[in-house]
Parts: C-alpha cells; sequence; structure tokens
C-alpha cells in the first residue's frame, strides 16, 4: 500500500494533515528498520546458513550421516535440541 492509498480513506476524500503525517512518520520508521536489518550481520549470517543448507555439500553430508544412525529420521525438534528420538 503506497503513501496515495494512505492518503484516502473508505469514507473521506482525503485525511488530515495529522493523519497523514503521523502515516508518513511510521513509514519512515518502519524504513529505518527495514535498512538496518538489511545491513545487519544476522541477515548475512541467515542468507549465508540458507545457501549452505541448500547446497548439494549439506545434501550429501546430512545423507552420511543418516546412514551412519541407521537410516533414523531425526525429527525437526531433536535436530534443533541434537536428540535422537
Amino acid at each position: 500500500m503506497g503513501l496515495f492509498s494512505f492518503l484516502f480513506s473508505k469514507h473521506k476524500l482525503l485525511r488530515t494533515t495529522y493523519e497523514a503525517e503521523t502515516f508518513r512518520a511510521v513509514f519512515r520508521e518502519d524504513e529505518e528498520l527495514f535498512l538496518r536489518v538489511e545491513k545487519g550481520e544476522e541477515l548475512k549470517r541467515y542468507r549465508e546458513l540458507e545457501e549452505y543448507v541448500n547446497s548439494a555439500q549439506f545434501k550429501e553430508r546430512r545423507k552420511e550421516i543418516e546412514q551412519q544412525n541407521g537410516n533414523i529420521k531425526l525429527c525437526s525438534r531433536c535436530v534443533s535440541y541434537n536428540l535422537i528420538c
């Protein structure tokens, strides 16, 4: 939803100046947060891990581990806590 949509409501042709400025301020805060997250180390690390998890190397290593465990399939809860159910 763009700024144009914020300026118009269902029952009024135009929003008040106060409402428009409030929406603009919220938009700026959201944009600043987005930019901080986009440049952050946590997102960078997430993307690195996502790339690794989707790689052929990871899939091969997982297959090896499953074979070593006697073809035991680990549920997501056990993987999170390094357990075998």
